[in-house]
């Protein structure tokens, strides 16, 4: 083999060898970023799974508290509500006034004069206390189980309230007097905005089937 025959074989055995070591290394590189796509792939995967998966336990949640009812139901149960509330919403009128923390009087007033306007307010809230007992009553059949519970415990309250002032006369306009008013009052507001609450969840989960 001639010298200029050997320079070039020893020329192309080098650039070969090069040639691997280049492809050798892209290769190596090549898999690196390869294996880092993929793993950040993953995890979006895994993201975005989870996302989903989250979603389809709130949806179900809430097909979960869907109530399915008939039209006639509902206007049932929805007409039951409005008619005792009309009435829990006038005891809560006539309970404000039987001992208000503050009012108007005359220059002159005298504990008679007192006497007879308590005794109009008292009036005023036993006629709302009966009509509110024979409406509660007379539809329970239509409400669900808490929303009676709370309505019957606005009830205990308006006739502990109006008991106190009848048979409790003793003390009548002190501020001890008017501090279990007070109390009263806040016992049956609690009940009278849970009563509300319960009725206003329980009408956005009823749903009318179509026939």
């Amino acid at each position: 083999m001639t010298p200029l025959l050997q320079e070039i074989t020893n020329w192309l055995g080098r650039i070969a060898v090069d040639t691997a070591v280049l492809l050798a290394i892209f290769g190596l590189l090549g898999k690196r970023w390869l294996d880092g796509r993929l793993e950040k792939h993953n995890k979006e995967m895994a993201r975005l799974q989870g996302e989903i998966e989250n979603s389809r336990r709130l949806f179900q949640a809430e097909i979960d508290k869907t109530i399915l009812v008939t039209k006639v139901h509902f206007e049932t149960e929805f007409e039951a509500y409005k008619a005792v509330f009309q009435k829990l919403a006038e005891m809560r009128f006539q309970f404000s006034e039987l001992r208000p923390s503050m009012s108007i009087v005359p220059a002159n007033d005298t504990k008679d004069a007192r006497r007879t306007r308590l005794s109009a307010a008292v009036k005023n809230a036993q006629q709302a206390y009966n009509e509110l007992i024979t409406t509660s009553e007379n539809l329970s059949p239509f409400y669900a189980p808490d929303i009676y519970l709370q309505i019957l415990e606005c009830q205990r309250i308006s006739q502990l309230e109006i008991n106190d002032i009848l048979v409790l006369s003793h003390d009548e306009f002190t501020l001890q007097w008017f501090g279990r008013g007070k109390q009263n009052l806040e016992k049956f507001m609690t009940a009278y905005n849970s009563v509300s609450n319960l009725i206003r969840d329980r009408i956005s989960k009823l749903t009318v089937v179509a026939k």
